[in-house]
Formats: structure tokens, sequence, C-alpha cells
């Protein structure tokens, strides 16, 4: 079966993909106007990008306003994108808030998406927010990496090499390890932005 990604899919919902591209082009101040014009007609794609402007705005330019991105990303969110549940997690994730991080990614297993798959499973492997609950991990783990996620295969391959009940499920998970690190390395030489890449 093809792998078609999420991201790619919701593009196409986009109602002006040259207008955010040309956007990006811009100024800061100018591309932020441009955003929220596209914001207008619908583009999700330009709620992240402004969450994006305000998180990491330079100090020069005034710095961070993580209010406004915090607004924009759960806007994102609130408009139905799976991409969204991704970007606005990490926020959480960046500003040590595990449990909204957990909550957003939580939302994207709703929506299918593996990237929040995985950085859920890693909330449960770590103990983020949640308690430490490596079955759980493994489920989402597994959802991950039927949905496409090499990184997911190769944290369903680590976690039988590590933590095998038996020498055969061991040695399994290191010859998964081998084949899942070349899948990998054959993905990024063909797609270094890939959607399964991302984790």
């Amino acid at each position: 079966m093809k792998y078609i990604p999420v991201e790619s899919r919701e593009w196409e919902r986009e109602p002006d993909i040259a207008a955010i591209e040309r956007a990006g082009l811009l100024d800061e101040s100018e591309a932020e106007l441009q955003y929220k014009v596209l914001v207008e007609r619908g583009s999700m794609f330009s709620m992240l990008r402004l969450a994006h402007i305000f998180e990491f705005r330079p100090p020069e330019q005034g710095g961070p306003d993580f209010k406004q991105a915090e607004f924009w990303y759960c806007r994102a969110v609130d408009s139905g994108s799976a991409v969204a549940t991704f970007h606005c997690g990490y926020f959480y994730f960046r500003r040590k808030n595990y449990d909204k991080a957990k909550d957003m990614f939580a939302i994207g297993v709703e929506r299918k998406y593996a990237p929040s798959i995985v950085r859920l499973a890693h909330h449960y492997l770590f103990g983020l927010g949640v308690a430490r609950d490596h079955p759980k991990a493994r489920i989402l783990l597994k959802q991950a990496s039927e949905l496409g996620s090499l990184w997911a295969k190769t944290g369903l391959a680590r976690m039988d090499f590590n933590t095998g009940e038996n020498l055969l499920v061991r040695a399994k998970g290191l010859v998964m390890c081998l084949v899942s690190d070349l899948q990998f390395y054959c993905e990024k030489r063909r797609d270094p932005d890939s959607e399964r890449l991302v984790r």
C-alpha cells in the first residue's frame, strides 16, 4: 500500500499555497499580516506559521510571545488538523508542560497522526505527565508503525532488544533494529523531509 502523508493531504486543503510561500519570503511583520489574511480564508498552515513566529521571535524584534504562540497553535488544532496536534504538543513539551503536551498528542492519536502517536508513546516510556507504562507505549508505537512511522518501528525494535523476555525476542529485536535503521537511512536519502521521519 502506498504511503500518503497526512501533511500532504492537509496541504491540499489549503486555500492558496502560493500565497503562503510568498508570505514566507517577507519580513516578519509583513508576513504576520499576510498570514492573518490567509487565516481568514481558512489556512491552517498560516496559523502554524504565526505560532512559530511568536514562539521563536528573536530578542531584537521583541522576543517570544508565548501567549500568542499558544493561541495560534491551539487554533490550528481546533481547525481539525492532525499535523497541528504535533506542533502544539511540542510547543507545550518545550515549555515542560507535559500534561498539556500529552493531551495534544492524544488528540493526534484520535486523528491517526503517527508523529503525535510516537510522542505520546515517549511520554509513557519516560513517565512525562503520566505514570510510566511500557505496555501502553508499545501499543502506541505499534499503531504509529502501522501508519508508516519509521521512528515507531525503530522504537519497537529497541524495546524488544532491550527488554525482551527471552533470547529469541531479543535476537528478533536486534534484526528489526538493523532493518529499521536501513529503512530509515534509505528514506532519509530519498526524502529528507519525509513525514515518516518525524518524531
